[in-house]
């Protein structure tokens, strides 16, 4: 996040990453990485290339590394010129609040269904104080609640289990038992505009709580805010070309 600045291609945020991981003792990387600026969100699985990261928009990094043959998988997002726009502030600040309502309502013993039902009566209130400049943001709002409302009906997993692969077997559905690690990465979409955005922490479930072992990446406008505006390493090393 310090280091992202417009006018740098996707690709040096990519490098920066495999560096601080290899520093800290990563192997390597658990997944190539996905950093996807603007209306490139849109594609999920998007790989850091040359798009050039312009002022005004988002930038989406889903990446992590392989420490000890173990993986992990988090996701975040920031605006490239450092400062979220008042329509970025609303709509990220709806996802957040609809996100974390369902992050917090993780328990052990709790099946996914019934974590849903603790969260959607927060959405709904969240849903209804939200205040956005165009109808189509009103109406992705509103879609994105009632995708969660309808699990919470029918019944549904939260994530998906991480572990000796990214994408393992065992966690984020039924009954929330001790030793279960799996991360949350539900997407807001709005296709009119090319919006897309999207958050994913990893969760551990123990025998007292739920540890979100992600949590000290900085999440909340905030923090994000007050991160970017700190130097990055990128700047110091700068560019040979």
């Amino acid at each position: 996040m310090r280091s992202t600045v417009p006018g740098l291609a996707e690709y040096e945020i990519d490098a920066l990453a495999q560096f601080i991981f290899v520093r800290h003792g990563a192997q390597g990387e658990a997944y190539r990485a996905i950093v996807a600026s603007g209306p490139a969100a849109m594609n999920a699985h998007h790989r850091a290339g040359e798009k050039i990261m312009a002022a005004g928009e988002l930038v989406l990094m889903d990446y992590c590394p392989d420490l000890g043959y173990y993986r992990c998988d988090v996701t975040r997002q920031w605006p490239v010129n450092g400062k979220f726009s008042p329509d970025q502030r609303d709509l990220y600040g709806f996802y957040l609040g609809v996100y974390e309502s369902v992050l917090n309502a993780i328990k052990p013993g709790l099946t996914s269904q019934q974590v849903l039902q603790a969260a959607v009566p927060k959405m709904n209130a969240i849903l209804a104080a939200a205040k956005f400049s165009k109808p189509i943001y009103t109406a992705a709002a509103t879609r994105f609640v009632e995708r969660y409302r309808t699990s919470a009906e029918r019944g549904g997993g939260l994530g998906h289990a991480v572990g000796m692969a990214t994408h393992d077997f065992g966690g984020g559905s039924g009954v929330m038992r001790p030793g279960m690690v799996f991360t949350i990465e539900p997407a807001l979409t709005i296709p009119e505009e090319q919006i897309y955005i999207r958050l994913e922490d990893m969760i551990v479930i123990t025998e007292s709580g739920a540890t979100i072992l992600s949590d000290f990446v900085p999440r909340s406008i905030a923090e994000v805010e007050k991160t970017m505006a700190a130097p990055g390493l990128l700047q110091q090393y700068g560019r040979i070309r």
